[in-house]
C-alpha cells in the first residue's frame, strides 16, 4: 500500500518542531546549557534512525551531523556523547590506545570536531551540531517526499505505539492506585 507525503506530514512536522523548537529555544540562551542540548542533539538522531531505519542505532544518523573525516568514529563519537550524559550526565571518557580523551561538549567557545593542544580533548560544538541537524531533518523531509519507501518506513515506525506494562511485582499496588 502506498503511503503519500500528504498521509505522513503531520506527524514528521510535529516530530521535527518537538526537537527543532526546543532545540532553538536551548541555543539562544546567553548561558550554556551544553549538555541539555548536546542530549536533545541524540534523542533527536536516534529518533529519526528509528522512523527511517526502524533501528535505534543514532549513530547512524548523527554521522551525517559529521564532517567526512569524522565520519568513521561516529559510533564512539555518539556513543561517549549521548550514553555518557544520559545515565551520568557527562561525557563518557574515550580510550584510544594510551591515549585518554575527555569528549567535551562546547558550547560557543571552542570550535567543533578540535583538539585540546595536547590532544587529550576534542571539543563538539553544541550550535554547529544543533545547525546540521535543522539540515539533517530538512534533508530527512526531502527524502520522505521522493521516496515511497521512506514514507511507508516512517508510516510503519509511527503506528507501533509506546506501550509498557509495569512488572508484575508492581501491578497489585498499580491496580489499587486505579481503583
Amino acid at each position: 500500500m502506498d503511503v503519500s507525503y500528504d498521509d505522513i506530514k503531520k506527524d514528521f512536522e510535529n516530530i521535527r518542531h518537538y526537537f527543532t523548537n526546543d532545540l532553538s529555544v536551548l541555543v539562544k540562551q546567553d548561558v550554556s546549557v551544553n549538555y541539555l542540548a548536546a542530549f536533545l542533539i541524540a534523542c533527536a538522531c536516534e529518533t529519526i534512525a528509528w522512523y527511517r531505519h526502524h533501528t535505534d542505532k543514532g549513530h547512524l544518523v548523527f554521522k551525517e551531523l559529521l564532517p567526512d573525516r569524522w565520519k568513521p568514529v561516529a559510533f564512539s563519537l555518539y556513543d561517549v556523547m549521548r550514553n555518557g550524559i544520559a545515565h551520568r550526565y557527562e561525557t563518557k571518557t574515550l580510550i584510544v590506545g594510551e591515549t585518554r580523551l575527555e569528549i567535551c561538549i562546547s558550547w560557543k567557545e571552542k570550535p567543533h570536531l578540535t583538539f585540546s593542544p595536547d590532544k587529550r580533548a576534542v571539543y563538539l560544538n553544541v550550535k554547529d551540531m544543533a545547525a546540521q541537524l535543522l539540515v539533517t531533518f530538512e534533508q530527512y523531509e526531502r527524502d520522505l517526499r521522493e521516496s515511497p519507501e521512506l514514507r511507508k518506513n516512517f508510516r510503519k515506525g509511527s503506528k507501533g505505539r509506546w506501550e509498557k506494562s509495569p512488572p508484575e511485582n508492581e501491578y497489585e499496588s498499580w491496580s489499587e492506585l486505579l481503583d
